[in-house]
């Protein structure tokens, strides 16, 4: 006698009592988990801009947001942080080397030139980090052109997690740029006595 195996098709058909995902849930993604899995499946993050991770930090820096840089007079010291989306560095007839990227607050682009002369300190943030945090002044060219010309770059994730440790400021102020001869040592927050910065 044979025993007899229900089929469908040419699939062997598997007996399961009531509801296969009976005493199981699956747990939903995190918001950063969602984006992430949209980085590499898709390459874009749809569902939620990478930068929006960052606010808090963003807001304690003082960080100037793309959509506002054109009310900012030009020669103004500020500070622009996004995800870089482009960086090249073309042959220029001078042969210094610049670096030029292109980031993205999520307000729009920022355009940003790296030149010779800061890159030994701020390279290799400038081309292994995907969100930077920039320090620099705005320039003009033309009657829309604006660029941020770099002064110091951080890894914006890094000063994510010194914010999350309470340790922003020294994050920010470990990697300023040293004083120039006859001037005072520079700093990005105004302190005085009886003031926390």
């Amino acid at each position: 006698m044979t025993d007899e195996v229900e089929r469908e098709g040419d699939q062997m058909a598997l007996g399961f009592d009531g509801d296969p995902t009976d005493g199981h849930t699956f747990k939903d993604y995190s918001d950063a988990e969602v984006v992430r899995a949209e980085l590499e499946v898709m390459g874009m993050d749809a569902s939620r801009h990478i930068v929006s991770f960052f606010e808090p930090v963003l807001a304690d820096l003082g960080v100037t947001r793309a959509h506002d840089l054109r009310s900012v007079r030009a020669g103004t010291k500020v500070m622009v942080a996004g995800v870089k989306v482009a960086s090249q560095t073309p042959a220029i007839r001078s042969g210094q080397r610049i670096i030029f990227l292109t980031l993205d607050d999520a307000t729009g682009p920022v355009e940003v030139v790296v030149f010779e002369s800061v890159q030994p300190k701020v390279a290799t943030t400038v081309f292994h980090g995907y969100a930077l945090a920039i320090t620099g002044e705005l320039r003009r060219t033309g009657v829309a052109g604006l660029s941020v010309i770099a002064e110091d770059v951080w890894d914006l994730s890094a000063l994510h997690r010194a914010r999350a440790r309470g340790r922003l400021r020294e994050a920010v102020g470990h990697h300023e740029p040293a004083p120039v001869p006859g001037e005072g040592p520079r700093t990005l927050w105004h302190a005085s006595p009886g003031s926390a910065g």
